[in-house]
């Protein structure tokens, strides 16, 4: 985007690589981004709200596609930096409030792999970090290794190792917060407003690996528990339907059950979803959540594609109080 940041077309989600038309978005874009342009010249400040630039714009943006990060919108925005299926790599990774890892923090689990990762992730400077496992992550699953179903070799003090990585003294001091199914309360900046977060490892079980789970009754079990009173929901599996194309482009491969929970009409305080796990459904798009209404959600698909290491994190810019 030019430094004046102007455009006489921007499309509702105001990417940070502003586009005229949607043919000229990167491929990995293309599909996702249904989306109504706006034709109108609109200048953004690093304060303003983006609806009251653009009429029927929601107080989110998205950076997906970028060289360098976008400066900060101010203080009463909450930056929200997003990954997924890291597999052990490293890289560069913008600053912001929060960091988001949605899973596959290792290649198949290995305790060098989750090492090397905590470790990265430790000295990353974001003030909170919000992680959860994927299917990759057996070291995470004890009760993979308790029914027998593990694909990697560990004893009992492996495991109470792994667990003490992401969840001990060390990880909390440092900012980390591992989630399995669980919620966690906190404040991104020291008297900011208060954020509500769910974290699910799960993902169906069509292969081997961690926090696997078979859809029907089980999956409904493993969805029911994401309450409706959460801001930012965080899943290793895509829902069906929403960024979860194979690369045969027909086939979906996210949790039709997680789909189920996300549009039930109390789950509406949502207002971001970040997941990954279907590599080449890399991608961001809205969702509404509330009909009749101008509410949208974002849902992020944060995973590394198979073909791109130089692909940056996805960074979501959300208004505090809407």
């Amino acid at each position: 985007m030019p430094s004046d940041k102007k455009a006489s077309a921007l499309f509702r989600i105001p990417v940070w690589r502003c586009v005229e038309t949607q043919e000229q978005l990167p491929g990995i874009l293309q599909g996702y981004f249904g989306i109504q342009r706006c034709n109108c010249n609109a200048t953004f400040s690093p304060e303003m709200n983006p609806s009251d630039a653009l009429p029927g714009v929601q107080p989110y943006r998205v950076h997906f596609e970028y060289t360098t990060p976008p400066p900060h919108p101010g203080s009463s925005w909450t930056r929200w930096v997003c990954i997924s299926d890291t597999h052990g790599h490293t890289f560069t990774v913008p600053d912001g409030d929060v960091l988001v890892h949605a899973g596959d923090l290792t290649s198949w689990g290995k305790m060098n792999s989750l090492d090397s990762t905590i470790q990265w992730i430790k000295g990353l400077p974001h003030r909170t970090k919000i992680l959860v496992a994927g299917n990759h992550d057996e070291l995470l699953d004890s009760k993979l290794f308790e029914d027998g179903l593990n694909n990697i070799e560990a004893t009992e003090d492996d495991l109470a190792r792994a667990a003490d990585l992401v969840k001990g003294p060390e990880a909390l001091s440092s900012g980390i917060h591992y989630l399995e199914y669980e919620s966690y309360e906190f404040q991104a900046k020291p008297g900011g407003r208060t954020w509500k977060v769910y974290g699910s490892p799960g993902s169906p079980q069509y292969s081997g690996g961690g926090f696997r789970y078979f859809q029907g009754k089980e999956a409904d079990a493993i969805n029911a528990r994401i309450p409706a009173d959460i801001d930012v929901l965080i899943t290793h599996t895509p829902p069906e339907g929403t960024l979860d194309t194979l690369r045969n482009g027909s086939t979906h491969a996210g949790c039709g059950s997680l789909a189920i929970r996300v549009s039930r009409p109390d789950f509406t305080r949502c207002r971001l979803h970040v997941f990954g796990h279907i590599h080449e459904a890399r991608g961001v798009t809205t969702v509404p959540v509330n009909c009749g209404e101008e509410i949208e959600r974002v849902c992020a698909n944060a995973a590394k594609s198979h073909r791109r290491a130089d692909q940056p994190p996805v960074i979501v810019d959300l208004l505090d109080d809407i």
